[in-house]
Formats: C-alpha cells, sequence, structure tokens
C-alpha cells in the first residue's frame, strides 16, 4: 500500500467515527426504511435493539393502519397501538456469530407472536387453547443494521431465522393437531449463510425447540409457521405477500448500505458510515441524543443543524 493510500484509509477511518457523518449516514438509511414502510404501509415496523432503534421512527409505527381484533372495548382499542409501539424486540447478533449459535430462554422474543397473531375473542392477546379462532393480524418489519463487511446483520441472517424455526417446531410439538405438513425448515439468505453453516445450525434446533416446549412460556397456536424474508438497498424489487399465503412473514430489514471498507464519500460533504447506529457510544455524546432508542425522528433534523 502507498503512503497516499494510507493518509486516504486514515482519513476514511477518522471521518467513520465524525459524528457529521454518522448523523446524515443514518438520516440516509432511514430514506430506505421509509420507503419500505410506504411499500408496506399496514405492517408494524420495529427497531431491533439497539441499534435498529437509530433508522425506525416510532411516529411509523403509531401511524401504520394496524388492524384490531375484533370485538376490542374502547379501552381496548386505545391499548392496541401501545402493544404495538412499545413491543421491544432484541435478537442479539452474538446469537448468530458462527459456532455460537443459539436460542436462549432468557429471550425468547415470544412477545412479538402477540403482532402475529390475535384472538378474535377482543381480549387482543394470543391464546394457547386449541380451540381459539385465531385471525392473521400484521405482518413484521424488523429493522437492524450492520456494519463493514456485511450486507446483512448477524441478527437478521441467523439469529431471526433460528427463532423462526424454533418457535415452528415447538409450535408443532406442543399442538401437533393438524399439522402433518407444518413448516419446520430453517430458513437463510444463501448470500450471507453457506451451506455448511445452515446444516450446523438445523442440527441444533430440535433441541432448542424442546426446551422451549418444555418450558414454562406458554406458546400459542399459530396459525400458520413463521418464514424470514430479507430486503436490503440492493433488493430489486420487494416481496409482494398475498393475503392467501401459507406463511406469518417475519420481514428482516437490512437499513444499511453496503461500501467497500463500510465507507464512501458524499457529494454532500460527509463521508457514508455503513452501520453508523451500530455502537453509537463510541461516536454519540451521551448527552447529545440520548441512547438511541426512538430518536430516528430527530436524526434528520439534527444532521440538518450539524455545521463542520
Amino acid at each position: 500500500m502507498t503512503a497516499l493510500e494510507q493518509r486516504s484509509l486514515a482519513l476514511l477511518r477518522k471521518e467513520s467515527l465524525d459524528i457529521f457523518s454518522r448523523l446524515h449516514s443514518i438520516a440516509e438509511d432511514i430514506l430506505f426504511v421509509n420507503q419500505i414502510h410506504e411499500f408496506y404501509p399496514e405492517m408494524p415496523i420495529l427497531p431491533n435493539l439497539r441499534c435498529g432503534a437509530w433508522y425506525t421512527d416510532p411516529t411509523l409505527v403509531r401511524r401504520s393502519h394496524i388492524p384490531e381484533p375484533e370485538g376490542l372495548r374502547a379501552s381496548k382499542k386505545r391499548q392496541w397501538p401501545a402493544l404495538v409501539a412499545n413491543c421491544p424486540v432484541y435478537f442479539k447478533s452474538t446469537d448468530g456469530h458462527f459456532n455460537n449459535w443459539s436460542f436462549t430462554l432468557r429471550r425468547p422474543n415470544l412477545q412479538l407472536l402477540h403482532l402475529v397473531a390475535a384472538q378474535k375473542d377482543g381480549t387482543g392477546s394470543v391464546s394457547n387453547d386449541d380451540e381459539a379462532k385465531i385471525e392473521i393480524d400484521d405482518r413484521i418489519i424488523l429493522v437492524d443494521s450492520t456494519r463493514a463487511g456485511k450486507r446483512i446483520p448477524d441478527a437478521l441472517s441467523k439469529t431471526v431465522p433460528i427463532w423462526c424455526a424454533v418457535i415452528n417446531r415447538a409450535v408443532k410439538e406442543v399442538y401437533p393437531q393438524g399439522k402433518a405438513e407444518w413448516d419446520t425448515n430453517l430458513y437463510t439468505p444463501p448470500a450471507a449463510v453457506s451451506n455448511q453453516e445452515h446444516d450446523q445450525i438445523e442440527r441444533r434446533l430440535d433441541g432448542w425447540a424442546s426446551a422451549l416446549a418444555n418450558s414454562s412460556y406458554d406458546l400459542p397456536n399459530l396459525p400458520f409457521p413463521l418464514r424470514p424474508i430479507w430486503i436490503t438497498p440492493t433488493s430489486s424489487s420487494f416481496p409482494s405477500l398475498a393475503k392467501d399465503r401459507t406463511f406469518l412473514p417475519i420481514i428482516c430489514l437490512s437499513a444499511s448500505k453496503q461500501v467497500q471498507d463500510g465507507v464512501e464519500r458524499r457529494s454532500g460533504g460527509y463521508a457514508y458510515v455503513q452501520g453508523s447506529g451500530d455502537d453509537h457510544e463510541l461516536w454519540a455524546p451521551s448527552d447529545s441524543i440520548g441512547r438511541g432508542e426512538g430518536r430516528a425522528a430527530d436524526v434528520g433534523r439534527v444532521a440538518g443543524c450539524c455545521q463542520r
């Protein structure tokens, strides 16, 4: 590497920690997330904490036309949007790291199932009653991002697929009736997960599913199995999800563009930093934008005011 190349790389690394570049990069990625929301206006859009919170405007959830379970009382109707807006989601990327794959009962994320399916009995909650009439509610969009070197974060490419497959297998184990054709396959993005890694993960699924099925958690008898679907800034088209589908889609939205070395110059005078919301404690002053959670609505305003 020449001296000029070394100086250029050092400059890019310095800019990658610059709050000016970070905020403008996040604002750029938020535009893509908003585009996806406009394409799927009725879907709850939830951040995978903590990184995903930088890219998810909490007002998007409140503006979504989220169907309410039939028969809700007036008081419950007021609570339903709050259930969506305050549904914490935490899929750790480390649970998807190579040779560290895991489904932990400490973070089962079962609260998400309240948004995937809702009873028609007017309670607004999911039941484990075999006779419960469960209707499809909204599909869900999970937002996250990743730094240089990957197009999709491990949390979305492996941790969420593991979660979907484990939930599906556990539901079949608890409620075997009528599930001869129940899909328990593991779905992973081929560009992010090799066949070898996919097979190694798949061999562990039954053990995790049995642990969940035999735990104290109440699992709902879902109408269809879960299935992850991935969208990135390089996606040429977005999937059309028909109402007569045979699965419950979990859309995994990777917000940031993959760029060489994780940094790319922009004409706006800033360096685009892939996955800027990741590890924000390294660059964001603790008293500037708080912890980032629920702050996506402020990023564009702050970035516009930020001067060199």
